[in-house]
């Protein structure tokens, strides 16, 4: 249970400063960005959505015993009840802030691990998780599927919640004793502050599409968006980044942590896909199926179809024709029906 504190404390502690001083310093045993659900006590958020601005909603938040109100705007003339009106330059920030002050920066008792990209977070954020299992930390994951700590899961809302229901997920899994958490950190909670002031000591990008342009408004404000995790590094975190992307080197540029490059798995028109190349950092390494494979022996004569026929068949997408074919690599391109964990989801909201 989060202690009360007195209003004027919170926001110091929040690092927020209001453009005007409050009329009162209540006592806040609460965050709500809900009118419908705030309780006496409650520090309510009246946050500027797309459609609807919160402050329409301040009145209902004070006759239900808001302790005060947080706008990025002034106070309207009449507000029922005695609730103060705390005037700040982005309630959005401000709300993050002081979600995670709330909390107790729980943030900084855990090893956060941020994925952001268009592509790959979920499959990328299962594979983190379950390496730190490996290495015998106790892990957790908040994204796309669900957040997960503690041998429970739970269905997710969003892909990275809301600033006040990520910093209570941070604070739980602090709690239940979680070490590392792989973290989905979509364009949107970047752009929408839901993780204002957290602490990543890892942050990874993965790559960058065309996807939410309608909510950026432009490709250039989507990659902002994203870079913006690795504007808050410092010298003793760690940026993983694409070597064979430029906006890999344009994030590394820019970002004060140690940089850590990954390649990516390339096939090679003229080779098999059987035998791919992939690049770690600058060298070049080449995976080869046996040569003169095993089919010519004594007691099995039956010719394999040659490797490219066989190959050509899978890339076209023909089982049909690879079944029953003894080629090299057969046994090597199966995919799994239901892979675990989904590699197909929704994209990051």
């Amino acid at each position: 249970m989060t202690p009360a504190r007195p209003l004027t404390a919170l926001l110091a502690d929040a690092q927020v400063a209001p453009l005007a001083p409050p009329s009162a310093d209540p006592i806040v045993t609460g965050i709500a960005i809900d009118s419908r659900s705030v309780r006496p006590g409650d520090l309510f958020f009246a946050l500027r959505g797309s459609r609807v601005d919160g402050t329409r909603f301040a009145a209902e938040a004070a006759a239900r015993g808001a302790a005060a109100v947080v706008a990025d705007s002034p106070a309207p003339a009449a507000l029922p009840g005695e609730a103060p009106w705390v005037w700040v330059g982005e309630a959005r920030l401000a709300m993050g802030l002081v979600a995670r002050a709330w909390w107790s920066r729980p943030d900084e008792s855990l090893t956060l691990v941020g994925v952001t990209g268009t592509k790959g977070k979920t499959t990328v954020v299962y594979l983190v998780e379950a390496i730190a299992r490996a290495a015998g930390r106790a892990a957790g994951r908040i994204g796309t599927v669900g957040y997960a700590f503690a041998e429970r899961e739970t269905a997710a809302s969003r892909t990275t919640p809301e600033a006040t229901d990520f910093y209570a997920l941070l604070a739980a899994m602090r709690d239940a004793g979680t070490e590392v958490v792989a973290v989905e950190v979509s364009s949107h909670a970047l752009a929408l502050h839901r993780v204002a002031g957290c602490r990543f000591p890892v942050a990874a990008f993965l790559n960058l599409g065309h996807d939410h342009l309608e909510f950026h408004g432009s490709a250039e404000a989507y990659f902002e968006a994203k870079a913006s995790l690795f504007d808050r590094l410092s010298a003793h975190d760690t940026a993983v980044l694409p070597a064979d992307d430029p906006l890999g080197e344009a994030l590394a540029a820019r970002t004060a942590a140690r940089v850590v490059r990954f390649g990516r798995w390339r096939s090679q028109a003229a080779r098999s896909p059987c035998a791919p190349r992939f690049r770690a950092g600058s060298t070049w390494t080449t995976s080869r199926p046996p040569a003169r494979a095993a089919w010519r022996s004594d007691s099995l004569r039956r010719r394999s179809p040659p490797a490219s026929r066989a190959c050509s068949a899978f890339r076209a997408g023909s089982s049909r024709s690879m079944r029953g074919s003894r080629s090299r690599c057969s046994s090597t391109t199966r995919t799994p029906r239901n892979p675990s964990p989904p590699f197909s989801t929704p994209c990051d909201r």
